[in-house]
């Protein structure tokens, strides 16, 4: 709950038989027991899973989107170490478990304590920063849907998250235990780091812009489809010792790829599929008009409130700096204001305000609505009001902020002054309201 001032109001193929193993004949199985098949089925998977002599390289796709690339090694003994890109000591330390395999409905393996596989699935939205109670919709028990010698498919017991086991050849397992999970990320972000707009061109000449998000492993896609904008979004898992795979291919007509290169003699990215290799070209010109973009491949501006954005106008500062002073007084000595999260649903033909306010460690969100009519690339905006309790303590201190969108009509665009991807809102009667914000 959020602390106010004591001086302020009260705020408030699916199913693999156990039998059927890549390793096992048919003629094994005959004149045993079931319960002996199912202990040699068992057993197999414990001697495919331990036999790998280098381990198995992992990608894990929850089914609250983005991608995980693991390396894992099993033994005998039932114990398990693996690595994971989750954060810089996850990708560099070896974390073990024990693990089992057990014959329920399907062969299903489980890592018994807890591990990274758990972290992402914990409830706890300070660990993960993931949805209280469910975390990012992640797994750690696991039914076999595959197996060959050198693969094993497996679907989360839970949700559903896809987990990839690929085995793992000595130099792949020499880098990741050398950190090279950290290494890609960070050639990654290098790449992407004075490269504002990033796109492939296929073979006809058509454009497929590309915005990689290497906090989130996310990869979306945007190009024209029969004169409008589509997205597609994938996650992303980094894998091996020089790709990011993605959650599922991306196909449009007859263009289509599976994963991302990064080039070891200059670091640049390139998409593939097969021995097909596509550029990742950049340029400082938007392909698209943000008109077409906004709502489709970028639906949020995050606008820092507490600190003034390079490009803001006066007015806008003046109504930010005002909400700052006005919110201080109604709550706890400390409570700040870092970001003003703006989002468009097209659809609905809504627009979101959402105030974040942060309170120590904590995090609490006061948002507001508008309705909108859309004429051209102009908005014109009508205040519903508060949406939840947060909202509604905020909303006098706010009103001076809620109030520019509300004087004529609005423009959203680029704004390219600086390396960062960015966007502004800006009022056409109300001069000086201008908010700039990172996409």
């Amino acid at each position: 709950m959020i602390q106010i001032n004591r001086s302020g109001k009260t705020g408030l193929l699916m199913v693999l038989p156990l039998i059927l193993f890549f390793s096992c004949k048919k003629e094994e199985f005959e004149g045993q027991r079931p319960d002996e098949r199912i202990a040699a089925a068992l057993d197999a998977y414990y001697g495919t899973l331990a036999g790998s002599e280098y381990g198995w390289k992992g990608n894990l796709f929850p089914a609250g989107g983005r991608g995980f690339g693991f390396f894992f090694r099993f033994d005998r003994q039932n114990r398990v170490s693996m690595l994971a890109d989750i954060s810089d000591q996850t990708r560099r330390t070896a974390k073990e478990s024990s693990y089992r395999i057990r014959a329920t409905l399907t062969p299903s393996l489980y890592f018994d304590t807890y591990t990274y596989l758990h972290q992402l699935a914990d409830p706890d939205p300070a660990v993960n920063n993931g949805t209280p109670g469910f975390g990012l919709y992640s797994d750690f028990e696991f039914s076999i849907q595959y197996a060959s010698k050198d693969t094993l498919l497996l679907k989360g017991n839970l949700f559903g998250s896809r987990l990839e086991l690929i085995r793992a050849t000595r130099e792949e397992a020499a880098a990741y235990e050398a950190g090279n999970l950290a290494a890609m990320k960070r050639r990654v972000s290098q790449f992407l780091e004075d490269r504002k707009f990033t796109y492939i061109e296929d073979a006809a000449g058509n454009i497929y812009t590309t915005a990689i998000d290497t906090e989130e492993n996310t990869l979306i896609v945007n190009y024209d489809s029969a004169g409008t904008i589509a997205t597609q979004k994938f996650g992303l898992s980094f894998f091996g010792t020089d790709q990011l795979i993605m959650s599922m291919p991306f196909r449009h007509d007859k263009f289509q790829f599976d994963r991302l290169i990064i080039d070891s003699q200059t670091g640049e990215l390139q998409a593939a599929q097969g021995g097909q290799h596509f550029v990742l070209w950049d340029t400082e010109v938007p392909p698209f008009a943000f008109s077409a973009m906004w709502g489709v491949g970028y639906e949020s501006i995050v606008v820092p409130i507490e600190t003034e954005a390079q490009g803001n106008g006066a007015e806008f500062n003046l109504r930010r700096t005002t909400f700052l002073q006005n919110a201080r007084t109604l709550l706890a000595a400390g409570t700040t204001f870092p970001e003003m999260t703006v989002t468009i649903d097209r659809k609905q033909q809504l627009l979101f305000v959402n105030q974040l306010i942060r309170q120590g460690a904590n995090n609490f969100n006061a948002r507001f609505v508008f309705s909108f009519i859309q004429q051209g690339d102009e908005y014109t905006f009508k205040y519903e009001g508060a949406t939840d309790d947060n909202a509604k303590f905020l909303e006098n201190a706010f009103i001076p902020v809620l109030e520019g969108f509300l004087y004529g009509k609005m423009q959203f665009d680029y704004d390219l002054e600086l390396s960062e991807l960015r966007a502004s809102g800006q009022s056409g009667g109300l001069p000086g309201f201008k908010f700039v914000g990172r996409l």
